[in-house]
């Protein structure tokens, strides 16, 4: 149970430090139209599918994304734990 609370308070602490930092001016910020024009030469270049993929990249970048990531991995990593705790715990009847 501490892992969860630990990972999932790590997610919040993550996703509010990277909010409160100093906005980093991005290409989209100096160039208007640079996120559109990147899509469609990507488009273009290798196809729809790989540009979709790329945006799904893309996404993961955004701090929002990463705290969600953090997490889901915390989630999973308490419900191992979970398991591994019924297995091998003092109620288990294998002999």
């Amino acid at each position: 149970m501490l892992l969860l609370v630990c990972g999932l308070g790590g997610a919040a602490l993550f996703y509010v430090w990277t909010q409160t930092r100093a906005h980093v001016t991005t290409m989209e910020d100096l160039v208007p139209g640079y996120a559109r024009a990147r899509t469609r030469q990507r488009g273009i270049l290798m196809g729809g599918f790989i540009a979709g993929l790329m945006d799904n990249v893309d996404t993961l970048h955004e701090p929002g994304m990463q705290a969600i990531v953090v997490a889901i991995v915390a989630a999973i990593m308490a419900l191992a734990c979970f398991r591994i705790a019924s297995i091998l715990g003092p109620d288990n009847k294998s002999n």
